[in-house]
C-alpha cells in the first residue's frame, strides 16, 4: 500500500515538473517574440527622427 502511495506520488511530481518545464519554455517563447516586437517598434521609432 504504501509503494503504491509512493509511486503514484512520484508520477505526479513527474507530471507537475513537465508541465512546469513545459510552461516556461511557452513563457521563454512569449518573452523571445515580444523582445522581437520591441525591437521592431524601436527601429520604426528611430527612423522617425
Amino acid at each position: 500500500e504504501y509503494l503504491k502511495e509512493k509511486e503514484s506520488f512520484e508520477k505526479k511530481i513527474t507530471i507537475l515538473k513537465d508541465d512546469l518545464q513545459k510552461e516556461e519554455f511557452k513563457n521563454i517563447d512569449r518573452e523571445l517574440a515580444l523582445e522581437k516586437v520591441v525591437k521592431e517598434l524601436n527601429n520604426i521609432v528611430f527612423k522617425r527622427n
